[in-house]
């Protein structure tokens, strides 16, 4: 349990950092192409939330799984690693979705209508 919660938090650290360093980037490439008007529309109707919070469960759960499954065989092989791996980059990738559109656009622009952000 203690590794555990040693490595939930390294995680949750870690997720901060990475999600830092991409919302920075998507908030240039939104910009840049026109697209932060629709993703700003999205952070405040919130249509899409709830599947994006089932397909994060849903993956977690097959992450967990496999990790299960991986120690109560006593073997990891280069498939399970390369597939946990992916699993991992998934969860990182819906989390840092999910708080750009849900929380950080909607903190940083509130009522963007498409104009210029900087004057």
């Amino acid at each position: 349990m203690r590794e555990f919660l040693k490595q939930t938090i390294t995680q949750v650290f870690a997720q901060i950092g990475v999600c830092a360093l991409i919302c920075g980037a998507t908030i240039g490439i939104l910009i840049s192409s026109g697209l932060l008007l629709l993703v700003a529309d999205e952070g405040r109707s919130r249509g899409f939330l709830v599947p994006l919070l089932v397909a994060l469960g849903v993956t977690i759960y097959i992450y967990i799984m496999n990790k299960k499954s991986c120690h109560r065989g006593g073997s990891f092989t280069t498939k399970n690693k390369m597939l946990s791996m992916m699993l991992f980059m998934l969860i990182s990738g819906l989390i840092s979705l999910l708080f750009t559109i849900y929380l950080f656009i909607p903190w940083w622009i509130p009522d963007y209508r498409g104009e210029l952000l900087l004057p």
